[in-house]
């Protein structure tokens, strides 16, 4: 009688499984839980930073002073960090697409003004749609790291049906994650009932 099944041996025996269940929580969370992946290395980073400059300055009390406020420092520096990042994204898709797709329709390059409101308009129109990719992106991610754990990413049956059903999860469960959020108002307590 064999304990383990075939398919789980090579994830115990070669420390695949922690992978594996980062995976399965991206697959189903991956939206809801991105923030927090954003935010972690500021946090681990912070605490770091934090320990040191307290155990400098000396006493139990500045050291937990210093690592909350190095934390939070951390955690804010990375949200931002992440909300540049997307902008300018969404600036370079948006440079990109003028400067590739103007060619193709007037058959003259780009125009400044046009790679530049292109730029602009990425600015704000990207960071929304970020926000409804997410939930794809981090199922393709999930799936992508189980199907590694168990030795067959090179599987595109596996990792795209992995992928889809991720995706379906994820907008069943709902959830306002993201941009998403941010454009629908919250319901009062009148509509909830």
């Amino acid at each position: 009688m064999q304990l383990v099944p075939d398919v789980l041996r090579p994830v115990l025996l070669d420390g695949r499984l922690p992978a594996m269940v980062a995976g399965i929580v991206f697959l189903a969370f991956g939206a809801r839980v991105y923030g927090l992946v954003v935010v972690a290395p500021g946090i681990i980073g912070g605490l770091a930073m934090g320990a040191a400059v307290g155990q400098a300055i000396g006493g139990s009390l500045a050291v937990s002073v210093a690592m909350t406020v190095c934390a939070l420092a951390g955690a804010v520096l990375c949200q931002l960090f992440e909300k540049v990042a997307v902008a300018v994204a969404g600036a370079g898709l948006g440079t990109w697409a003028a400067w590739a797709g103007w060619p193709l329709a007037a058959h003259v390059q780009a125009p400044w003004w046009g790679v530049l409101g292109s730029g602009l308009v990425g600015v704000v129109v990207f960071p929304r749609v970020y926000g409804v990719l997410l939930k794809p992106a981090t199922a393709v991610l999930g799936a992508w790291t189980v199907a590694w754990s168990v030795h067959r990413e090179h599987s595109p049956a596996l990792v795209g049906g992995l992928a889809i059903c991720g995706t379906v999860l994820q907008f069943w469960l709902g959830g306002r994650s993201g941009a998403a959020a941010k454009t629908r108002p919250a319901k009062s307590k009148a509509e909830r009932k």
